[in-house]
């Protein structure tokens, strides 16, 4: 890995992402949140890829109710629906797999993060991501 984004550093949080994406105000903001980032979260890169103008309104809708009023049966259901289509961007697979290490041997998470970038054992996704109602389409 060459270049790792400016905002990562050996003893970064997972916010270092996390708020850019949370706060991007437009779809060409969000991407421009998550590019930096592309090679150490691939699979939110493919996913913010797919989003397009038509899908904002719901994505912004995902991001202020997805911590909030969780406990209302109708937005519970939406939140779920919407977070299986976007859910790699809001929390990347290997965000979650360098908190693992990070908790597992006591060291900050940007330092399990960029270990696991400069020792190559960061997860690739493949080059389609697929919800699980396109899996269930594609195997019919």
């Amino acid at each position: 890995m060459s270049k790792f984004p400016e905002q990562l550093a050996y003893l970064a949080e997972p916010s270092a992402y996390m708020d850019r994406v949370r706060a991007a105000t437009h779809i060409d903001s969000l991407r421009a949140a998550v590019r930096p980032w592309r090679e150490l979260f691939p699979d939110a890169a493919l996913t913010v890829a797919r989003l397009t103008s038509a899908d904002w309104e719901d994505w912004r809708w995902l991001v202020d109710h997805s911590a909030k009023e969780y406990r209302q049966k109708a937005i519970r259901e939406r939140v779920e629906a919407l977070t299986i289509k976007w859910g790699a961007i809001l929390l990347p697979e290997n965000l979650i797999l360098a908190g693992l290490v990070a908790q597992k041997f006591g060291t900050p998470w940007g330092c399990a993060l960029i270990r696991m970038a400069e020792t190559g054992t960061l997860r690739k996704p493949s080059q389609h991501v697929t919800t699980d109602s396109e899996q269930q389409e594609e195997s019919k």
